[in-house]
């Protein structure tokens, strides 16, 4: 049966609602929030005979919710709880929450699907020369694998991009089908708009770097704040501009008045677009990326990027690629960069390269799983009734 004939037999039969989970609200900073909250808002105005809610763990990152593998854990429970009695396919955001609307969906017979957005194993963890840091690193590692690893008896597995795809088949030896879904981005069209853009990076003065995280040495804040002193003792007139990383924690010491490092802290997702379009580059040396959301938002707001080589194949062409830890690498990539007709350039290439990302195009292959899962259940239902 195609893809459109299933769709107009759901129609038929009735809408069906799907219930997205979350660690935070969808209002909360952060790149998988971000994501499910353009989902579900894709999902709603698809026209399609989905209806769609949400539950989120957490109201933010308070209690439980700061605190490793335990804040994981909870999580699980507080969203089995909350999902209980709701929808008719269950769609979780992050493999490591996933055990407990799995426990529901297996004893309610609802189909589970689970989004994958990175594998912890492969994530970065601050090293430590102490020994029992070294053995909490690697307890905190496996119980991490078999909390994800329960995710891998979803209905249904996607992965956000190739990458994760591939730490999960070779950290776990999984040999089912994972779908690929890479996430999108919203782009303001219009020419006059780009050109407006591109037009302000072009403008001389000092270059005003943005970085945004919530990890900060995963996500190579230590690289970019070294990058930048070594680019102004070097004469360069750079400012960076940290997001996502309260002052307090970020380890950052902030000189008061016109200091040329400042701490924003948690900026809501609703102005990071303009925030985005106060700045000339987004410095991202990131050790760890799943997908690299951060980059393609900075992108698709006309901002080169300056970045690692793990988000190589996001933006070559369109900012400057670092390889490895050297600050004078990143230093050098700021001063090349420096240069606003190159910054105008490479503005134009990123913008171009973000509009190949859309929800409309990520929707349609959720829209898809959904309906096949739904299906395939429907079937398995029937199959039973009639043994009986």
């Amino acid at each position: 049966m195609s893809i459109r004939a299933e769709k107009q037999r759901l129609r038929s039969a009735g809408s069906k609602s799907v219930v997205m989970t979350t660690r935070y609200p969808l209002d909360h900073p952060g790149g998988v929030e971000s994501v499910a909250r353009a989902l579900a808002d894709s999902l709603s105005k698809s026209g399609e005979s989905w209806k769609v809610s949400h539950v989120a763990a957490y109201p933010g990152r308070v209690g439980f919710a700061r605190l490793p593998l335990i804040g994981d854990l909870v999580a699980g429970g507080r969203l089995a709880a909350q999902v209980m009695g709701k929808g008719d396919v269950l769609l979780v955001h992050g493999a490591e929450y996933a055990w407990g609307p799995m426990v529901v969906g297996r004893l309610t017979g609802r189909p589970i699907v689970t989004v994958w957005h990175g594998v912890r194993g492969n994530e970065v963890i601050p090293p430590t020369q102490r020994r029992i840091g070294k053995v909490a690193r690697g307890f905190f590692l496996w119980s991490q694998g078999l909390l994800q690893g329960a995710a891998l008896r979803a209905d249904a597995t996607v992965a956000v991009s190739p990458a994760v795809a591939a730490q999960v088949q070779s950290r776990y030896g999984f040999r089912g089908q994972i779908m690929l879904i890479p996430n999108g981005v919203t782009i303001e069209s219009g020419r006059r708009h780009d050109d407006e853009r591109i037009s302000a990076a072009s403008n001389g003065g000092p270059l005003r770097a943005i970085w945004v995280g919530t990890s900060a040495y995963q996500k190579g804040l230590d690289r970019a704040v070294g990058a930048c002193e070594l680019a102004r003792a070097q004469g360069q007139d750079v400012s960076l501009t940290v997001v996502g990383i309260p002052v307090e924690s970020a380890g950052l010491e902030l000189a008061s008045g016109g200091s040329w490092l400042t701490a924003l802290g948690a900026v809501p997702p609703s102005e990071m677009e303009a925030l985005y379009r106060r700045h000339d580059i987004l410095l991202f040396p990131t050790r760890y990326e799943a997908f690299g959301l951060v980059a393609l938002e900075a992108m698709a707001a006309g901002l080169p990027v300056i970045g690692s080589s793990v988000v190589r194949s996001l933006i070559e062409g369109a900012g400057e690629v670092v390889v490895g830890d050297d600050a004078e690498a990143y230093a050098e990539a700021l001063r090349a960069l420096a240069d606003p007709e190159r910054r105008r350039l490479l503005g134009r290439v990123a913008m171009e390269r973000a509009r190949a990302f859309s929800w409309e195009t990520s929707t349609a292959s959720y829209l898809e799983v959904l309906n096949v899962v739904a299906r395939d259940r429907g079937h398995q239902h029937r199959h039973q009734g009639r043994r009986m």
